[in-house]
């Protein structure tokens, strides 16, 4: 048994877990007793959450940082699963919220074999109650929910490393508020900012523009080994651009669309001074020219004032890091399947993002 993974090591997971389940045998579909005090409850205030997620979840490696999701946010993101708010679970003590996970499904395609998985974010138990092993009962109790709907696999992500990752993807930052990001101490100095630039022909993206974004990212992600099947209506909810939170553009030449790219818009705070780093986040791009298209929102992002442009070197994005002015960081983010045995996946061939 390996060390500081007990849970891990009794579940479905890669090299060297319990083994894949198959379908439809994955155990009791009923809601486990849980300890005195201690009850499930579906999500009923999106705020609640907000303030939670901002006291408890992800800090940089430091401890000196932490993301904060601003409740546009995670009302967009939570919206993109559809009807099931039942993947969206509080658990309480004696009335208090003390953890919460979501999860959304997905249709995954890893090296050609595409399955129905459940997508798991936002992960969180209040940090004075770490420890207490609260972390098992939420992915259980999601697992089992999934179970119930019959989708038997999972995807996650985390910067957690694990025994059982496929792949793994390093952050890069492309700094546009130099005085900020010294002062919230994200660099040590105040650096030079390269000038950012656009192409005449990039847009925001409008309603009639969504059946070629759909082409377009259809087009993309069957280059890679492990990326999401997504229909019209998918597209419409991961794409349509929402101020604040999640902005695509297009680029169109002569009439045609040949290009679309996007980025998601996430704070992070200081936490000795409380000030705010407002980043954004590449989500997904494609067409003739990714490079272009990725310029081009480094340039939008700046003018929806953006003080830090982050990228992972997934989607073979490393071909234009070091040419668009990127620097290196020092999160990793890392891709782990449950339920699902695939072998690893090289992070340039993953066009798979979890928002």
């Amino acid at each position: 048994m390996r060390k500081n993974h007990e849970f891990w090591n009794t579940q479905p997971v890669d090299k060297n877990g319990v083994g894949i389940i198959p379908n439809g045998t994955s155990g009791s579909l009923e809601q486990p007793k849980l300890p005195d005090g201690f009850r499930f409850e579906d999500l009923r205030c999106i705020e609640e959450v907000t303030e939670f997620l901002e006291k408890n979840y992800v800090e940089d490696v430091h401890a000196e940082h932490m993301l904060r999701y601003s409740s546009n946010f995670l009302k967009w993101v939570i919206d993109c699963g559809g009807e099931k708010k039942k993947y969206c679970i509080v658990l309480r003590l004696c009335g208090r919220m003390v953890g919460f996970i979501f999860g959304k499904e997905h249709h995954v395609v890893i090296r050609g074999e595409k399955n129905r998985a459940i997508g798991v974010n936002f992960l969180c138990v209040a940090q004075e109650m770490r420890g207490r092993r609260l972390a098992p009962i939420l992915i259980k109790e999601i697992t089992r929910r999934a179970n119930v709907d019959g989708i038997f696999k999972g995807v996650f992500t985390s910067g957690t490393e694990l025994f059982f990752n496929v792949s793994h993807g390093r952050y890069y930052h492309r700094p546009l508020n130099a005085e900020n990001l010294f002062m919230s101490r994200f660099s040590d100095r105040i650096m030079k900012i390269r000038e950012t630039r656009v192409r005449r022909g990039t847009r925001i993206a409008e309603e009639r523009d969504m059946k070629e974004i759909e082409r377009l990212y259809m087009e993309e992600s069957k280059r890679y080994m492990l990326y999401e099947e997504m229909g019209s209506s998918d597209i419409i909810s991961a794409l349509k651009p929402v101020k604040n939170v999640v902005y695509t553009y297009v680029h169109e030449d002569d009439g045609c669309i040949d290009g679309f790219g996007a980025f998601l818009i996430i704070e992070t705070i200081e936490k000795k001074s409380r000030r705010s780093v407002q980043g954004g986040y590449l989500y997904y791009r494609g067409g003739k020219d990714n490079t272009k298209m990725v310029e081009d929102l480094i340039y939008f992002a700046q003018k929806e004032g953006c003080d830090v442009f982050n990228c992972l070197d997934i989607m073979e994005n490393s071909l234009f890091l070091e040419g668009l002015g990127f620097f290196p960081g020092s999160g990793e983010l890392r891709y782990y399947l449950y339920n699902w045995s695939s072998g690893e996946v090289p992070k340039d061939k993953v066009f798979f993002i979890l928002p």
